[in-house]
């Protein structure tokens, strides 16, 4: 690929309002969409989160951001999850096309603050701030359930299915074919698709 084709793909992901020589931009897009990713599945409970608008959310996780140096591992979930959501233990009910369908929030949360850190990665070089990415965890989506076997929702999650599933992950993270990039990226690595295949 060449710097003109990269230069676009990434204007095409961040928008064109975003320079990619200002940081604060660019990190503030990847938390956007990052939280448009969480809404692919939270869209039908977003009414009743407790940060229900999309400015109240993208700032909170930036000064949770900020309050942790960006640090992963001390970005606490949980609180995330109460404070943006709601309670990680309440399960709420939705009828949606006539079927009754529940929702834990802890999904959303883990969601949210992973597929920032997936993004921060891939426009690192456009922000100013330094990031270990290695200790981030995967974002657990439907295609991540899938490729583990498991049988949850992530639209479902409790804290300790979170867990039992980053175990998996961990697990999975073991074989050869990963421990390049997971040097780097930690088990955001899992979440390759493309892993030893021909570039």
């Amino acid at each position: 690929m060449n710097n003109y084709q990269v230069r676009f793909l990434k204007q095409a992901v961040l928008g064109q309002h975003v320079k990619l020589d200002n940081s604060d931009d660019v990190v503030r897009r990847c938390i956007e969409l990052a939280d448009r990713d969480m809404l692919s599945g939270g869209r039908f409970v977003c009414e009743d989160f407790n940060k229900p608008s999309k400015k109240e959310r993208i700032d909170y996780i930036l000064e949770t951001l900020k309050a942790s140096s960006y640090d992963y591992s001390k970005v606490n979930k949980r609180e995330v999850c109460n404070t943006v959501f709601w309670n990680c233990d309440e399960v709420k009910s939705k009828t949606i096309k006539g079927k009754g369908r529940d929702y834990k929030p802890f999904g959303f949360a883990q969601k949210i603050v992973n597929m920032t850190y997936k993004y921060l990665y891939v426009f690192r070089d456009h922000i100013d701030v330094e990031i270990d990415f290695c200790k981030c965890e995967c974002p657990v989506d439907s295609v991540i359930l899938e490729k583990l076997g498991r049988n949850e929702k992530w639209t479902n999650l409790t804290f300790d299915e979170y867990e039992s599933i980053q175990c998996s992950i961990d697990n999975a993270l073991k074989d050869e074919q990963y421990s390049v990039l997971k040097a780097e990226i930690g088990a955001l690595a899992f979440d390759d698709n493309w892993v030893n295949t021909e570039e």
